[in-house]
């Protein structure tokens, strides 16, 4: 573990160690970079926003400038609300066929006239760097182990990761790995509770815990209330991915219990971000407790900058009719 990692482990919120996913996102994001001048690539993520949804402007800047920050090649196309589903399907098409581009992103909510299921089938698989693809989450649930090593700035291993169509996984879910395994809190043989069943989080999120070998129940707002407070109060590890602000509180958490908040509720007329767990309650009783803004966010733009460092690499060995096996150096 790094030291600013050991460092970010030593602050608490009044018994629970608080996830510092910045400083966490930091360490990935240096390792990434040093891998990238190893190989001796640049990567290239193109995003793609319809609109002018104010959380999403301010994402996808993050994204950008972490992008170049560690030596990537940022490309941003911003259409207009009125913009049709054809002229952004066109606009996709661009992206695919360009060979600078590794990694294309498709900025969430779209406008309503507009199918996101159509939309996210567009983009090339070997692109997908959201890891939203119906391919790549059909073979995420076909996977026999989850052999990814969040550990690790880029690990791509031969057997799961062919090298015409590298499986991404969407970034939520592995940003949450990414802060257990930087917290060193044990996945294998524990009880996970998911909570929320969505396609981007909750169901990719139980799926990969499951393969690195934890007991996953998932639970979501049409489970019964009572039912989903005990499920949820029986896990080491809560993930909490289900939209509704502050709905977990210290009555739904185990002692000691690992809880991730994915969430990102915008209250007060938009102006106060919370997340789905009421954070000074939870972390009372919570062993380790991400907070919102701060915690899964920022580990989430460091793993899309590592599925698109992996597409690089999976292009240029291609190219070279070599598979990719970097590993990070030494110490």
């Amino acid at each position: 573990m790094t030291s600013s990692t050991r460092a970010a482990q030593g602050l608490r919120r009044a018994g629970a160690i608080v996830m510092d996913g910045v400083r966490v996102a930091l360490d990935v994001r240096e390792e990434l970079a040093n891998a990238i001048r190893r190989a001796g690539v640049t990567p290239g993520l193109a995003t793609i926003i319809v609109g002018r949804d104010a959380p999403s402007l301010r994402y996808v800047r993050n994204k950008a400038t972490a992008a170049i920050a560690i030596g990537c090649d940022s490309f941003t196309r911003m259409l207009p609300e009125s913009t049709t589903e054809r002229q952004l399907l066109d606009v996709i098409a661009e992206f695919n066929a360009d060979p600078q581009v590794h990694g294309i992103i498709v900025q969430l909510p779209l406008p309503d006239h507009i199918d996101p299921g159509a939309v996210l089938q567009s983009i090339d698989i070997g692109k997908d760097v959201d890891g939203f693809h119906p391919l790549n989450m059909g073979r995420l649930a076909q996977l026999k182990t989850w052999t990814w090593d969040s550990r690790s700035a880029l690990q791509i291993v031969e057997d799961e990761y062919p090298a015409h169509a590298p499986l991404n996984a969407p970034c939520a879910p592995q940003a949450c790995l990414t802060l257990l395994d930087k917290y060193d809190v044990p996945i294998e043989g524990r009880i996970a509770c998911v909570v929320g069943r969505s396609n981007i989080v909750g169901l990719p999120t139980t799926l990969m815990l499951m393969k690195r070998g934890a007991t996953v129940v998932n639970v979501s707002k049409m489970t019964e209330r009572a039912a989903a407070a005990d499920l949820c109060r029986s896990a080491d590890i809560v993930v909490a991915a289900v939209g509704v602000p502050e709905m977990i509180d210290a009555s739904w958490v185990k002692p000691g219990a690992a809880v991730l908040d994915v969430g990102m509720n915008y209250v007060g007329a938009g102006r106060r971000c919370v997340g789905d767990v009421a954070f000074d309650d939870v972390s009372r009783v919570a062993g380790y407790l991400s907070p919102v803004p701060g915690g899964i966010g920022p580990v989430c733009v460091a793993e899309l900058l590592r599925n698109t460092l992996r597409n690089a690499l999976a292009t240029k060995s291609r190219e070279g009719d070599r598979r990719p096996r970097l590993r990070p150096a030494a110490g």
